[in-house]
């Protein structure tokens, strides 16, 4: 299976400011964006995710304003202009250094970082109070939007209950109690039974569908490279199918390498990798075995 482009990415910024945001995506006459990389790293994990974008040749004024202004980024990525969200996170610092005739704005930043290290809460429940109002408070705590899977978080506590510190503990206390699980992803608290997907859909994965290389097997399940899909998050499920056969001098056909892969995988990390200028434009994942 070759790794080739499909189709013609298309990706922008939009930085948020304290009361406005700035929309990058305006296209010259050419239909060319300004010229943006970026790569990202997802995990079911409950650390921040991270995303680095590279803007080149910004003008000085729009550096100086990132750098001492900028509050947070949202990126969105697709293909001939139809673009979906696939990083949200607050600005962790910025630089712009000089390369050659290029100014290259390097964003760092991570994924609910303000939520992850400054939210607290503190408050006491009775007996009997339900675990979704206690989770209600801790994500309004970390000015997060909830997204849970059915039946994530449910139930009574069964005494009384006393959370006082940061809220991301507090938040362990909880998922400890539910046998639950939780992480940020794009400004959502996504939470999850262990083990389990935030949904019951799997997104079909073959080489007609984006599937860029023969995933690679491991302990666990499989490496997957793929071209870049916006709706591939970690918590979300994937189907492998191998597709194309191999015709022997005999006339018999058999299934392509890699079929011992087929199945349905659940997604752990998942790192997007782009660029909108021609370059790389694809999907890492790492997934276990779900069927």
């Amino acid at each position: 299976m070759d790794s080739v482009r499909f189709w013609k990415g298309y990706a922008y910024l939009v930085i948020e400011y304290d009361g406005f945001e700035r929309r990058f995506d305006i296209a010259d006459e050419d239909g060319r964006l300004l010229a943006l990389d970026f790569e990202t790293k997802a995990t079911r994990s409950k650390e921040p995710n991270q995303g680095v974008f590279n803007y080149y040749n910004l003008s000085a004024s729009t550096r100086q304003e990132i750098e001492t202004d900028a509050k947070a980024v949202r990126c969105y990525a697709g293909y001939d202009g139809d673009a979906k969200l696939i990083y949200q996170g607050d600005i962790v610092f910025v630089n712009s250094l000089k390369n050659g005739p290029d100014w290259v704005t390097t964003i760092h930043c991570g994924d609910g970082f303000a939520a992850f290290t400054e939210s607290v809460t503190s408050k006491t429940y009775a007996n009997g109070v339900e675990k979704k109002v206690i989770l209600d408070q801790i994500a309004a705590d970390m000015g997060l939007v909830v997204k849970s899977s059915k039946e994530a978080i449910t139930g009574a506590l069964g005494g009384s209950l006393t959370l006082d510190g940061k809220s991301k503990d507090q938040l362990d206390v909880l998922m400890k109690d539910s046998g639950a699980e939780w992480s940020i992803q794009d400004n959502e608290l996504n939470i999850t039974q262990l083990g389990q997907p935030i949904e019951n859909i799997a997104i079909v994965l073959r080489a007609d569908t984006g599937l860029l290389e023969h995933p690679a097997i491991t302990d666990k399940g499989v490496n997957v490279k793929a071209q870049l899909n916006p709706d591939i998050r970690p918590g979300k499920l994937i189907k492998l199918e191998p597709i194309a056969v191999q015709v022997t001098p005999g006339g018999d056909s058999v299934p392509e390498r890699g079929r011992d892969y087929a199945g349905v995988y659940l997604c752990q990390t998942v790192q997007f990798i782009g660029n909108n200028y021609g370059g790389a434009f694809e999907v890492n994942i790492e997934a276990i075995r779900y069927d």
